[in-house]
Formats: C-alpha cells, structure tokens, sequence
C-alpha cells in the first residue's frame, strides 16, 4: 500500500510540475524518473527491458533525422511558397488545408511521422506571413489525432486493439472511419470558430506572390536523394505489419541509409534532432512504468467495470473512462491495461465473442481520441510542443489544454451516439 501511494504521489507531483510549467518539463520528468529509480519502485533493468518504448524513441529519432536532411535541400521553403501562391495567403483556405491534410495522412502514416512534415512548413508559411503558428499546430495536433484513429495503422492504440481482438485494416476502416469523418468534420468547425479573429485574410500572402519557389531548392541533387530514400521509408512503414518489422527499424534504417548514400556527416544529421523531446518520453516511460506495475491503472480499470452488468453500459464507460485516463496518462499505456479487463469481460459477463466487438470499438475509440486531450495524450502532441519551443510562439499545456480537452469530449459524446445507433444493445 505504502509502495501505490507513494508511486501515485510521485505521479501527481510531476504532472503538477508539468502543468505549472516554471520548470521545464523534461526536467520535471526526468526528475520523477529518477526519483522512481532511487526509490527502487522500478528496477533499472525492468525500466529498460519492460516500460521503455524503443519503438516510439526509434521512430522518432529517424524521422527527425530523415526530415531534418530534407530541411536542408529547401523543400519545405518550396512548399510554403507554392501553398501560399495557391491559396493567395487565404488563411482559412490554408487552416483547412493542413487541418484535413494532416488527418488524411495519419490514417495511412503514424501521426508522428505526418506531424514531422507538416509542423515545419506551418511555422515556415505562418512566421513569412507574420502571423501566429498555434492556431494551425494545434488543429494540426488534434487533426493527426483524429484521423489516426481511423484505420489499424493510424495511431498505436489502434495497433494494440487490432493484436487483441484479431481484427483487420479494413474492420477498422468499416467501424471507425465513418465516425471519425463526423469527429473531423466537427471538430474543424469549433476550431475554426475558436480561431476565427487569427484566420482573418489580409495581404498576408502578398509576399510570396514575386518569390520563385524554385529558387527555393539550394541542393536538388540532395533532394532527389532524400526524396527516393523518404519513399522507401513511407512504403517501409505501409508494409511493416506484412514484412514484420517495427515502424522504428523502418524509420531508423531509412535515416542509416539517407546518411550513408548523402554523406552528411552525423553531428550535422544528429543536431536537428528534438533532444528533449526524446528524453521527456524517456522519463515518461519510466514514471507510468511504475505507474503501471504499483497496478493503479488497473485497479481503475476494475473499479469501472467491477459493479456494471449491463453491456450497453459497459460500452460508454469503456469508451468515457479510457478516453479521459488517455488524456492525463496518454493513450497507449491506458489501452494496453483495458485490454485484459475487455477479454476477461467476456467470461465474467458470458459474452460472447460477436457481441464483444462494441467494446473493443469503444476502448480504440476512447484510446485514440482521448488523447487529443491534453499535450501528454499522444507522441505527435509532445512533438509538436517541442517543435512550437523553437517558434516565438510556444505551445503550452494551459493554451492546449483549454481547446484539446473542450473538443475531445464533443468527440467522445459523438461517439457515444454513434456506438449506441450502430450497435444494437443485445
């Protein structure tokens, strides 16, 4: 008992510090860390072997490196100017531009890599324009949130739900893609109405109108190398499941080869890497391990579904609670402790396995959205919080919070009527 509470105190404490942000939040993290470590509540070598995600820290650091290549050909300056020319510096054209781009492609890509790209010509096109970025980033956060929920590769919940239950890529797309269109849909609305005053047009683009996006381009041989060896990565990560390899290994070997065949020297590739972006995940895989084995996300999870008989029921609290435990824990380490209590469910309720379907849908959908709600819900919102520290104009967990977690509960109430119209209660 004594081990739990102190664990759960460690946890608090440097949420707090997070969320009162007078220290820098990988500071904060790596120091509750620490503190788990010293303390014994998780042994180094279990903190390594068990808790550590080497394939979020993989993907990450090779996409960084990857991307960071491309920055370098002038690509993205190329892109900025092209899209603003197309839009003529209309920047509600341009927020609902990156804001459906951004989901469409984090259904087919992992929002990570989707948020690598797209985050870079946001501030390049905002910062030319003279306007702030946020508003386009955290539509972009929650978009690529969004819209990785709609197939099995979109986001890491969906991965972990689809290995339980046996489901497919188009299961998911049957079941979740139709209400995640709706979620998208609503959701850029509200966030169009919240930023209404910041997407007034003026002669913001006027600029880019006698700029050649050709002279952008400072090294196209370079670029033609990144280019081919960026596509191979894409194809890597939409094969990985049928070559069985993990999307960091892609995403890494991709970064081995663009440095081996382009000859960037290392210290050049390795600088445009997030470094404290790595290691707040490093701490925070180390704090919701101990989390994790002082079992008090599953003690949650009993509590829920301990006195609920009814299966209707069962469904919006599956949905609801793992929502909101995703949102303040994030996503993964939530569905990987609800997945046990759905397949113990079914023998504990005698349910049977065509009617445990709704409740899976429910635990990917709660996953998934859940984690537009606050800055720690999901790798791609970190990373974009991290990125905005190299802006004028930093992303914190306050200005996130008060228009992440609005919409993510209009998300689970939308999904909430959707699991109750498409699947009949028994």
């Amino acid at each position: 008992m004594f081990k739990t509470l102190a664990v759960l105190l460690i946890f608090i404490l440097t949420y707090l510090g997070i969320v009162r942000e007078r220290i820098h939040r990988t500071t904060v993290v790596l120091l509750g860390a620490g503190a788990v470590l010293v303390l014994g509540f998780v042994a180094l070598d279990d903190a390594w072997r068990v808790y550590f995600d080497y394939n979020t820290i993989g993907l990450l650091a090779g996409m960084m490196i990857i991307v960071g290549v491309i920055k370098k050909t002038g690509l993205l300056q190329y892109a900025a100017i092209k899209l603003t020319k197309a839009s003529r510096g209309n920047l509600l054209l341009l927020f609902l531009f990156f804001s459906l781009a951004t989901a469409f492609f984090s259904a087919f890509l992992d929002n990570v890599t989707t948020i690598l790209l797209v985050a870079p010509i946001t501030i390049l096109i905002t910062e030319r324009m003279g306007k702030n970025p946020l508003p386009f980033l955290i539509s972009e956060m929650i978009c690529s949130n969004i819209g990785g929920t709609a197939t099995l590769i979109g986001d890491p919940p969906n991965m972990l739900v689809g290995s339980a239950a046996g489901y497919s890529f188009t299961s998911f797309i049957l079941n979740l893609t139709p209400i995640v269109v709706i979620v998208l849909l609503g959701s850029i609305v509200v966030l169009g109405f919240i930023y209404r005053a910041h997407l007034r047009t003026g002669d913001q683009g006027a600029g880019f109108e006698s700029m050649d996006e050709r002279k952008a381009i400072v090294n196209p041989k370079l670029l033609r190398t990144s280019l081919i060896i960026f596509g191979l990565t894409l194809v890597g990560f939409l094969l990985h499941d049928t070559i069985h390899i993990m999307p960091s290994m892609v995403a890494l070997s991709g970064a081995v080869l663009l440095l081996l065949v382009t000859r960037i020297h290392p210290d050049e590739a390795l600088a445009e890497v997030e470094w404290s972006t790595l290691f707040f995940f490093i701490g925070l895989f180390v704090i919701v391990g101990a989390v994790e084995k002082a079992e008090l996300i599953s003690i949650v999870g009993r509590a829920i579904t301990a006195s609920v008989q009814n299966e209707v029921l069962l469904r919006i609290l599956i949905l609801w609670s793992s929502g909101i435990l995703s949102a303040f824990m994030g996503a993964v380490p939530i569905v990987t402790a609800f997945i046990p209590l759905v397949e113990n469910l079914g023998g504990k309720l005698s349910i049977p396995p065509e009617r445990l379907a709704p409740l899976w849908w429910c635990l990917a959908l709660g996953g998934s959205l859940g984690g537009i709600g606050t800055i720690l819900g999901t790798a791609a919102n970190m990373v974009v919080t991290g990125i905005s520290e190299r802006t004028r104009h930093r992303i914190t967990y306050k200005s996130y919070l008060i228009v992440g977690f609005p919409i993510m509960i209009i998300a689970l109430i939308i999904s909430t009527c959707y699991v109750l119209l498409r699947y009949k209660a028994p």
